[in-house]
């Protein structure tokens, strides 16, 4: 795990979000929310059509309404595959299976309307550093319904993964090797670019083909396929003995 950007003075460097939320009451109520953070940029959603745009994430959110119609899914499925941003899906709706639903469309995070005055800046900062967002209330569930996938970090000890390099040539370029091996480590789009040497434009644009290649939604859904067919796979570390 990775600390929270910071400057040298201990203040949080700056991060630039898009507002998509059609209800101009609930739309007013997260401005004045995120307004109160000074390193808190808001963008208008005419950004994301810009390949120079500097957007660090968006914020999603999904009415009382539209809860039993497919509209929202495919918004945050149109996002993500446009976007690759780290999506964040705010909402009434807060019981287990419609978080894991918005997880499964392409969100990174989500938070309750009803938390949203508490925990909405603190969020899009952790969002922003670590690509994923979620209240602890829905850890285990979400736990259960991805069986098979364990992050490195919650391996036992003398655990580590390989990756089938053999098998992911075939279908992956060098360097969309190199994003796929971060990828499963857990690291985020951000930290990808700059450790790689390349712009979140870029980046994006090989997220997008590796998805295509993979038939896969998302970043989270493209991991969740490599561990349950076994691209990466576990094994016991062989311990020296003197």
């Amino acid at each position: 795990m990775g600390e929270t950007l910071r400057n040298q003075d201990g203040s949080r460097q700056p991060i630039t979000g898009v507002l998509i939320d059609p209800n101009p009451v609930t739309n007013a109520g997260l401005k004045s929310v995120l307004e109160e953070d000074p390193q808190v940029q808001l963008k208008s959603s005419k950004a994301l059509s810009s390949k120079d745009n500097d957007v660090d994430f968006i914020i999603c959110t999904v009415n009382i309404f539209e809860k039993s119609s497919y509209h929202w899914r495919d918004k945050v499925k149109k996002l993500d595959s446009q976007t690759h941003l780290p999506i964040m899906v705010v909402s009434y709706h807060d019981e287990p299976s419609f978080v894991i639903d918005a997880l499964e469309c392409g969100a990174s995070g989500f938070l309750p309307q009803s938390a949203a005055s508490e925990t909405l800046i603190e969020g899009c900062h952790l969002l922003v550093e670590y690509g994923v967002y979620l209240d602890h209330h829905y850890v285990l569930p979400l736990c259960n319904r991805i069986s098979g996938f364990r992050h490195p970090e919650t391996l036992p000890k003398g655990t580590s993964f390989a990756i089938d390099h053999e098998f992911i040539r075939r279908f992956f370029t060098k360097r969309e090797i190199e994003i796929f091996e971060l990828l499963v480590m857990g690291t985020s789009t951000e930290k990808i670019a700059k450790q790689l040497f390349i712009s979140l434009y870029t980046l994006r644009n090989h997220l997008k083909n590796m998805l295509r290649k993979t038939k896969t939604e998302s970043r989270t859904s493209l991991v969740s396929k490599a561990y349950r067919l076994k691209w990466v796979v576990y094994y016991k570390k062989e311990t020296q003995t003197s």
